[in-house]
C-alpha cells in the first residue's frame, strides 16, 4: 500500500499531465517569446518583420481558417488570435489579419469577443486594405466609437506597383507612383510625428533648400492601424507645400521599412544613394546636405 507521500507525489503528477500545454499553448507561446527576442534584435525592420512573419508560420502551419477557428476550445481561440493579432501589428499582412477575423468572429459567436478584439480586428483589416471585410464587420457587429475608414477609393489599385493613397477634393485616389529620374528624395513621415515637423520647419526656414527641393520631393506615411485619413486631412490642409499620402502596401515601395519617423530616402536617378533615419530637434542639416550632394542636387553649398 502506497504512503501518504508516494500518493501525493503519483497526485501531482497525474495533475501536471492533465493540465500540460495544448499543442496552440506551446506554439504561441514560443511564438509570444520570438516576438520577444526579434523586437529586441538590433537589425532593420525588414529583417524583423520576416522573422516575426517565419515564428507566425509555425503557429498557422496546420491551421486552416476560417474553419480552424471552429475547431478551437475557449482558451486556444483567445491565444490564436493574440498571435494573429501580434503579427499583424508588425507586418500588415492581410493574411493574418484575416485569421484575426476568422477567429474574432468565432469569439462572437461564442459571446467572448472583447470590445478591444472588436476594435483591433477592424483596424487591421483597414491597414492591410481589407476594405470589403473591414466594412462588412463593423456592419455586423455594430462598431462604434471609432471613426469610419476611408474605403471607397476612386481608382483601382495595381498591387503589382508601389501606389499612394492621395488625398484630393474628390476623396481618396489611388495614384502609381515611380522614382522619378535625377535627384529625389522619398520622405517616411506622419502627420503626429514631432520629429518630421522639425525636419519640415528646417526646409521651411531655408528658401534655397526649399526650392531645391519643390518637385524632387515626396512626403508619405507607412500602412498602420488609423481608422481613417482625417489626421493627413488637418495637415494637408494647413501645409500646402508638404502633403502628406499614405503608402498603400509597403512591401511594392523600393524601400525599407522602418518603425521611425522620419526617413529621409536620397535617389539618384531610381537608386537609393543614402538615407538619414530621424530628425531630432537639433537637426541633421550636414548629414542632409552631404545625401543631397550624393544624390545629384546642384547648389548644395548655397543652402548651407
Amino acid at each position: 500500500m502506497l504512503s501518504f507521500r508516494a500518493m501525493c507525489v503519483v497526485l501531482l503528477v497525474l495533475h501536471a499531465g492533465a493540465v500540460s500545454a495544448s499543442p496552440n499553448e506551446e506554439r504561441v507561446g514560443t511564438f509570444m517569446a520570438e516576438e520577444k527576442r526579434v523586437t529586441r534584435l538590433d537589425v532593420p525592420a525588414n529583417d524583423k518583420v520576416a522573422l516575426l512573419a517565419a515564428a507566425y508560420a509555425a503557429v498557422r502551419s496546420d491551421l486552416r481558417f476560417p474553419d480552424a477557428a471552429k475547431e478551437q476550445d475557449d482558451g486556444d481561440l483567445a491565444l490564436l488570435y493574440r498571435a494573429a493579432d501580434v503579427a499583424s501589428f508588425y507586418t500588415s499582412d492581410r493574411r493574418y489579419a484575416l485569421d484575426m477575423l476568422a477567429l474574432a468572429t468565432e469569439l462572437q459567436r461564442r459571446n467572448l469577443l472583447t470590445a478591444r478584439q472588436q476594435r483591433d480586428t477592424y483596424l487591421a483589416l483597414v491597414a492591410s486594405r481589407a476594405y470589403a471585410p473591414a466594412k462588412a464587420w463593423r456592419e455586423r457587429t455594430r462598431l462604434t466609437g471609432i471613426r469610419e475608414a476611408d474605403y471607397e477609393l476612386r481608382t483601382g489599385v495595381d498591387e503589382r506597383r508601389s501606389v499612394e493613397l492621395k488625398l484630393t477634393e474628390h476623396g481618396v485616389e489611388a495614384v502609381p507612383f515611380d522614382v522619378p529620374p535625377g535627384p529625389f528624395v522619398l520622405v517616411v513621415t506622419h502627420p503626429l510625428c514631432h520629429f518630421s515637423q522639425y525636419a519640415q520647419d528646417f526646409i521651411e526656414r531655408n528658401p534655397a533648400l526649399r526650392n531645391a527641393l519643390q518637385g524632387h520631393i515626396k512626403w508619405v506615411a507607412v500602412q498602420q492601424r488609423e481608422p481613417d485619413m482625417q489626421a493627413f486631412r488637418d495637415w494637408n490642409d494647413g501645409h500646402a507645400s508638404i502633403q502628406i499620402g499614405q503608402i498603400y502596401d509597403i512591401s511594392a515601395w523600393p524601400i525599407e521599412r522602418q518603425w521611425e519617423t522620419p526617413v529621409f530616402y536620397f535617389f539618384k536617378d531610381g537608386r537609393i544613394v543614402a538615407n538619414i533615419v530621424g530628425w531630432p530637434r537639433e537637426g541633421r542639416a550636414k548629414e542632409l546636405f552631404a545625401a543631397m550632394a550624393l544624390a545629384g542636387f546642384e547648389g548644395v553649398e548655397s543652402m548651407r
